[in-house]
C-alpha cells in the first residue's frame, strides 16, 4: 500500500483540489472525494481532470500530516479551490478525532 498527497486539476477551469490517497495502484483513476470536486466532475467529465501526485509517505498519517499543512485556512480561502475542510482528516468543525458515540452514529446511518 502506497500513501500520497495529490493534487487533482479541472483543465477547464484551473480549480485544484487537494487529497490524501492510499491505493496499491499508482495509476488508479482516483481523483479525490471532496463534495464540490465530484459535482464539477459530473459536470464536466472525468477527462477533464488530472492528478498529480505531490509526495509519496511511509505512513497514511503521514500523508494527513501533510495535507494539514497544504489545506489550510489561507488555502481554503482561495476563490480557486473545491477544498471545503481543512486537511489532515477532519472533520467539517475541525475536529481531528472523532468521539467514539459519533462514530456509532454515524456507523448506524448506513
Amino acid at each position: 500500500m502506497v500513501h500520497f498527497t495529490y493534487k487533482t486539476t479541472c483543465m477547464v477551469n484551473g480549480f485544484i483540489y487537494i487529497g490524501v490517497h492510499s491505493t496499491n495502484d499508482v495509476y488508479d483513476s482516483y481523483l479525490g472525494s471532496g463534495t464540490k470536486l465530484n459535482k464539477a466532475i459530473k459536470m464536466f467529465g472525468h477527462h477533464a481532470f488530472t492528478r498529480e501526485i505531490l509526495q509519496y509517505f511511509p505512513t497514511k498519517q503521514k500523508a494527513y500530516d501533510k495535507e494539514s499543512q497544504l489545506v489550510s485556512k489561507g488555502f481554503l480561502v482561495r476563490p480557486d479551490v473545491y477544498n471545503v475542510m481543512l486537511g489532515g482528516k477532519r472533520d467539517r468543525l475541525g475536529r481531528t478525532n472523532r468521539s467514539s458515540k459519533y462514530k456509532k452514529y454515524k456507523k448506524n446511518q448506513y
